[in-house]
């Protein structure tokens, strides 16, 4: 017997943990995900919810943990969309010379600690972001969130450099 490539075994551990209805995953473990398992994720999140609920353990929420990402994204084209729109948007906000939590309560023009569809929109228009439009504002909405806005920890998490995530979540 030889050992899988590490692809494979990458493959295989991570669709066993969502069989088994794991519902933390890093962004690699993620992406494996998105390409192994080729359904639309209405169909996943059909399927997971179901397992899910032949269990008999505890029934914990899967909505605030990072395997909703893989219940709104098709692809593993549209994360890599998703971090390139990030990436930009995280760039466009340094080249004016502000942090993420200056460039959130600059974008907050209601002042309600949310930023809505709009105000999104607003802000790639404003960071100049090309082809700015509102299917891109609400695809960039909708990669992070089940919920018509943002919060701040979502901003953050979205936009925050992945090198310095792990030391802004241990900041928080």
């Amino acid at each position: 017997w030889r050992p899988p490539p590490p692809y494979q075994a990458a493959v295989a551990h991570n669709c066993a943990r969502f069989i088994d209805c794991a519902m933390h995953f890093s962004p690699a473990e993620l992406n494996v995900l998105l390409r192994a398992i080729p359904a639309d994720p209405a169909r996943r999140r059909l399927w997971f919810t179901m397992a899910l609920a032949c269990r008999r353990r505890l029934s914990r929420r899967w909505e605030q943990t990072p395997l909703a990402r893989l219940f709104a994204l098709a692809d593993e084209w549209s994360l890599f969309l998703q971090r390139a729109q990030a990436a930009r948007v995280r760039e466009a906000i340094r080249a004016r010379g502000l942090l993420l939590h200056d460039a959130f309560t600059k974008l907050d023009a209601d002042q309600n600690g949310l930023l809505s569809l709009g105000e999104v929109l607003s802000a790639l228009e404003w960071l100049g972001v090309p082809g700015a439009d509102a299917d891109k504002a609400i695809f960039l909405v909708r990669c992070i969130t089940a919920e018509p806005h943002l919060t701040y920890a979502d901003f953050i998490g979205a936009l925050c450099d992945p090198d310095e995530l792990e030391e802004v979540q241990l900041a928080v």
